[in-house]
């Protein structure tokens, strides 16, 4: 309850000095009246917030006696691990607020993320995916000496789904509060998610009216630990089936993938930015806020619908129902244009 506090009022004082932080680091999103059409240049600190509690939960771990074997080591086993973990997401963020600054290369951030994911892998084997199990078909797929290139590839997926996913506000701050609730109540997790959660709320009341946004850096690390703890706990306890992870993950994913496609068959860096996301689509059909609440029960839906209809036809369904939504999205929009 103590670090609860603590962390309550590290939050308060940050919100209260967040445009102080801003001109400190001097990291803004500024409109170009094309793609961003914010009317002024915004802080691009919504991570930096929740990094720095990350970081509050660390300094814990190595001054604070017994507070790793109490609160942590259920689940990350060695205390080592969660150090490695910090470490390498650090890097990760770091490489987030220069992208933000500087704007780098997609396909050098690319490379960085591959290679900072691999060191990761080395030094934490608990970490790589070992299999792949299907609960509602009892069916298991063992990775063998795949498995450090699947995780790879699992990070990596995840991170760019989410960096490309975050488009309006209340977008992706919302979904990142949405898992880590799951990890409280699925994983157990209290403490570590809570003092996570602290941040997260923060910053979508921040968010609200595009007073800061999370940037790339945020999207990148949020979305590296949320897919640390996803595979850790696939590994140890299996208390989220691999059905549940997908459905969690099927929104951004499934929007990611769907412009890959359509940028690679217009033979455009797949990477490229444009306005073809699906909140593109939303927010050109219904104005901001209910924009905003019809994403995030999408976001929810498939995980919530599986609870009570435990099959892997869910995944299907979701597929479906999203490229159902896209249709009738765009049909609506050419309408609407014509």
């Amino acid at each position: 309850m103590i670090l609860i506090l603590l962390s309550i009022i590290l939050n308060l004082l940050i919100v209260l000095n967040y445009k102080k932080i801003s001109e400190l680091l001097d990291i803004y999103d500024y409109p170009d009246k094309i793609r961003k059409i914010h009317s002024k240049k915004i802080p691009l600190i919504g991570g930096i917030i929740i990094y720095i509690n990350f970081f509050f939960i660390f300094i814990f771990v190595i001054f604070i006696p017994d507070f790793f074997d109490t609160n942590l080591k259920s689940f990350f086993i060695k205390k080592s691990n969660f150090i490695n973990l910090f470490l390498i997401s650090s890097l990760i963020m770091f490489m987030g607020i220069y992208d933000d600054k500087k704007n780098l290369n997609a396909y050098l951030k690319f490379l960085i993320l591959i290679i900072l994911t691999f060191f990761l892998l080395k030094f934490n084997n608990d970490l790589i995916i070992q299999s792949i199990f299907f609960s509602s078909i009892n069916y298991e797929i063992y990775t063998h000496d795949y498995g450090i290139y699947l995780t790879i590839l699992c990070f990596l997926l995840f991170i760019n789904a989410s960096n490309m996913y975050d488009g309006i506000n209340l977008q992706l701050g919302p979904y990142f509060v949405f898992i880590f609730f799951i990890f409280i109540f699925r994983l157990e997790l209290y403490l570590f998610s809570s003092l996570l959660l602290i941040p997260l709320f923060i910053f979508c009341c921040l968010n609200y009216n595009g007073k800061i946004f999370i940037g790339n850096s945020g999207a990148y690390f949020v979305s590296f630990l949320v897919s640390s703890i996803f595979i850790i706990q696939n590994n140890f306890t299996s208390k989220i089936s691999t059905e549940e992870i997908f459905l969690i993950m099927s929104m951004p994913g499934l929007d990611m993938l769907r412009l890959f496609i359509y940028r690679i068959f217009k033979k455009k860096n797949p990477f490229s930015p444009d306005k073809k996301h699906l909140h593109h689509y939303m927010i050109k059909n219904f104005n901001t806020r209910i924009s905003q609440v019809y994403i995030f029960l999408i976001n929810i839906a498939p995980f919530c619908f599986y609870q009570l209809y435990e099959s892997l036809n869910m995944i299907f369904i979701t597929l479906a129902v999203y490229i159902l939504l896209y249709i009738l999205l765009f049909n609506k929009k050419t309408k609407d244009v014509n």
